[in-house]
C-alpha cells in the first residue's frame, strides 16, 4: 500500500488569500492575525485542546479536502507549532503577535485580540 504524499503548508501570504476566498471562513472573520491570536490563547492556556477540535472551529463545519485547503490546514498547524516553540523555548523573547496593518502602516490589533478571546471564551475551562 502506498502512502499519500504530505501536502505542503501554504505560505502565510497564500493562507491569507485562501482564507479571504472562503465565504464561510471570511464571514466569521478568520484571518491570519485572528488565527495567530487564537493559537496563542490555546498554547498559553492551562490545558491542551486537541488539534482536531480547534481546527474545526476555524475551518467549520468540516476540514477542507482540496489540496489548497489541506495546505491551509497544514499552514495553521505549522504556525501553531511555531508559536508554541517560540513561547516555550525562547520564553517569548522573539515572539511577536501577527497584527494586521493598513496600507498606510496603521496596526490593527483587534483581529488578533478577537481570535485570542474567542479561544478563551470557547474553552473557559482551559
Amino acid at each position: 500500500m502506498s502512502r499519500r504524499p504530505r501536502i505542503p503548508a501554504l505560505p502565510l501570504d497564500d493562507l491569507k488569500d485562501w482564507l479571504a476566498a472562503q465565504p464561510d471562513i471570511a464571514r466569521r472573520n478568520w484571518t491570519v492575525s485572528a488565527i495567530d491570536g487564537f493559537c496563542t490563547a490555546l498554547i498559553v492556556g492551562p490545558e491542551r485542546t486537541g488539534a482536531e477540535a480547534w481546527l474545526r472551529v476555524i475551518f467549520a463545519p468540516s476540514l477542507p479536502t482540496t489540496p489548497m485547503g489541506l495546505g491551509a490546514v497544514q499552514a495553521v498547524l505549522q504556525h501553531h507549532d511555531a508559536i508554541s516553540h517560540m513561547l516555550r523555548l525562547d520564553r517569548g523573547r522573539r515572539w511577536t503577535p501577527l497584527y494586521m496593518q493598513t496600507d498606510d502602516g496603521t496596526v490593527l490589533a483587534q483581529p488578533w485580540a478577537a481570535g485570542f478571546m474567542f479561544a478563551v471564551k470557547r474553552w473557559p475551562d482551559t
